[in-house]
This record gives C-alpha cells, sequence and structure tokens, in this order.
C-alpha cells in the first residue's frame, strides 16, 4: 500500500534537515499535484511538526525539530567517554565562559564538557563574537587538565588546537561524508566558507598551567539569514543529509576523546598538513605592528606556520592569516 503523502513530505524534509524544497519540487519530487504537498504540510503541522515556510524558498523543518537528545547523545558515546561530565544546557551566555566560572568556584574533573543549545555570547579568538542560533549549530566546551597533556616538556598551545581541528574534521568527514578543509590555525571551511571557529583558552597560575579549556562553534543548519549581514559571504553551515545533531555531536566528541588520549602528534600533524587550506599560498599577517605578506609554506611539530617571507623563513606562533588572491573567489565559481 502506497504511504500517505504526508508521510512521503515529512520523510523528505527530515532526510534534508535545513534545505527549503518549493511545493513544486516536492510536487515533482513525489509525483503528486502542488495542491496535495500544501494539504500535506497543513496536516503535519496539524499533527505537531513545525515546519517552517518562505516566501521564495519553500518549506523546510524548523531546526527546533532537531533538539539535542541527551539519551541518544550519550548512548553513542564511546565507553570510555566520561558521560558523568556531561552536561547539556538550553541557553547559557558561552560554554568557555561557564566552564571557566563554575572551575574556579568549584574544580572540576578532566574532560568536563559543556554543550548548549543556543549561546546568547558566544566568543571567537580577539574577542569577536560567534553567532549562535538556537538548534542550528552545535555549540560546546571542554576541560582539560590530565597532567600529560598539560606537561610543560611536551605542551605546545598550537597543538591543541592543531588536535581539535583535526578531530572535527574526521568526524565530520566520517559521519556526514562531508570534506572539510582547515585554515591555520582554529577554522574549519567548506565550499569555501567558514563552518567553524575554535576557541582555545588557559589558566596560569604560579607559572604553572591550572587547565585548557577548548570552545567549538559548529554551524550545522545556520540559515544565511541567520548571520549577520557582514558575515553572510563569508559564514556557512554544513548542511548534512540523512544526520541528526546528536549524533554528530556524538561522532566529534568520541573523536575529540581519542585525539586527546590516543592519538600521536605525528598521526595528527599529517592529517592536519593534508587538509590545510593555507599551505602553498600567499598570506598576509600582522607581527609586532608590522604587516607581512609571503609564502605558507609548512607546519612545524608544534603547530607553527613557517611563511617564507622574501629571504626569510618566519615562524608565526599565533595570530591570524589572510589569504591574498583571488581563492575565495575561485574556489566558489568551482562549486
Amino acid at each position: 500500500m502506497r504511504k500517505k503523502t504526508e508521510d512521503l513530505v515529512e520523510k523528505v524534509l527530515m532526510d534534508h534537515r535545513g534545505t527549503y524544497f518549493s511545493g513544486q519540487e516536492l510536487a515533482d519530487r513525489l509525483n503528486v499535484s502542488r495542491t496535495a504537498i500544501w494539504k500535506a504540510v497543513e496536516k503535519l503541522r496539524e499533527g505537531g511538526l513545525d515546519i517552517e515556510a518562505m516566501t521564495k524558498k519553500g518549506y523546510r523543518l524548523a531546526p527546533s525539530q532537531d533538539a539535542l537528545d541527551e539519551v541518544e547523545l550519550k548512548t553513542h558515546l564511546l565507553d570510555q567517554f566520561p558521560r558523568e561530565k556531561l552536561r547539556i544546557f538550553e541557553s547559557i551566555d558561552s560554554t568557555n565562559s561557564a566552564l571557566a566560572r563554575d572551575d574556579d568556584e568549584s574544580p572540576l574533573p578532566h574532560f568536563t564538557t559543556y554543550v548548549a543549545e543556543e549561546q546568547t555570547a558566544g566568543r571567537g579568538r580577539t574577542g569577536r563574537e560567534f553567532q549562535s542560533p538556537a538548534y542550528s549549530g552545535l555549540y560546546f566546551s571542554f576541560l582539560l587538565k590530565d597532567a600529560a597533556i598539560l606537561n610543560p616538556e611536551k605542551l605546545s598551545p598550537q597543538l591543541i588546537t592543531v588536535r581539535a581541528a583535526v578531530a572535527l574534521y574526521l568526524a565530520i568527514k566520517r559521519e556526514t561524508g562531508i570534506e572539510t578543509q582547515i585554515k591555520w590555525v582554529n577554522d574549519l571551511f567548506y565550499d569555501g566558507r567558514k563552518i567553524t571557529g575554535i576557541l582555545t583558552e588557559g589558566k596560569i597560575q604560579q607559572g604553572r598551567i591550572q587547565r585548557i579549556i577548548v570552545g567549538v562553534g559548529l554551524n550545522v543548519y545556520t540559515a544565511k539569514e541567520q548571520f549577520k549581514a557582514e558575515f553572510q559571504e563569508i559564514a556557512a553551515s554544513l548542511n548534512p543529509k540523512n544526520t541528526n545533531r546528536s549524533l554528530l555531536l556524538a561522532a566529534i566528541l568520541n573523536e575529540l576523546y581519542l585525539t586527546f588520549h590516543q592519538r600521536s602528534d605525528e598521526e595528527i600533524l599529517k592529517i592536519y598538513r593534508e587538509q590545510n587550506l593555507v599551505l602553498g599560498k600567499t598570506v598576509e599577517f600582522t607581527k609586532n605592528d608590522i604587516l607581512y605578506q609571503g609564502l605558507a609554506r609548512d607546519i612545524n611539530g608544534e603547530g607553527n606556520l613557517l611563511v617564507t617571507v622574501g629571504d626569510e623563513e618566519m615562524v608565526l606562533t599565533g595570530g591570524e592569516v589572510s589569504l591574498k588572491g583571488d581563492w575565495y573567489e575561485r574556489r566558489r565559481e568551482e562549486l
């Protein structure tokens, strides 16, 4: 017996979360009339399914229909992942800020993880805002206190961020099939636009590193209209098919745990170099208030960027670089 039209419409919207379909597209796909599509959408809404409609775009499943499910999330975590240290908040100012406050008030254990459906004051590097609308992304922070990780003789601040970026790349590819690229040092790009930011913050007391907090913001289903105007041409979302956020977050947390506890620096750096989009390209950066331009040649064993400027090789241990030339334009034309 053929499924009802509303069942078929629901499946299309569920399988393509974040994607708009016009009434005509749905009608053609399901071989029914546009009137039948409209009636099916109304019946689904009456049944409690939150379907958004936008002029000239069509219908899509509202992001709130993909709320994080704590039970589903914890069910898919590795056995060794500390589930009891994972907290999910409906709304919070910043997962990094909240984790730091709580740890200052009463010391928290290694790999405590805070996740939020929404951040009202999400932060990026150098105090920049990271937009974090509800139900559309993954926003979380985790705490590093393990003595082996914070060993001052082995610790490279850049490698902390490098490890997080590689873990995200691996988990996203494994869970969604989507291939991302990494921009030194802390951003992931997809289709020539930024989809992820990583913020690493440490606390030092009496000359010793007490903790490191790593914050991640990943745009999963964030619509272009949800970004501020100045970000709409440089930011994007994954928009993965057949993937819910709980399963994607579980895959990312699992990979992060393995990356920080089992994978070697050599293994991580190999992947980081292979996926890095700045190597071999002309970059611009500021050091000691002087603007430089040079060729990004390599990434060393500590995660620092090696740039050839004229006859000199400069080592960048922090800050940001900008890609010069028409890379962004060419990349978008290819897509």
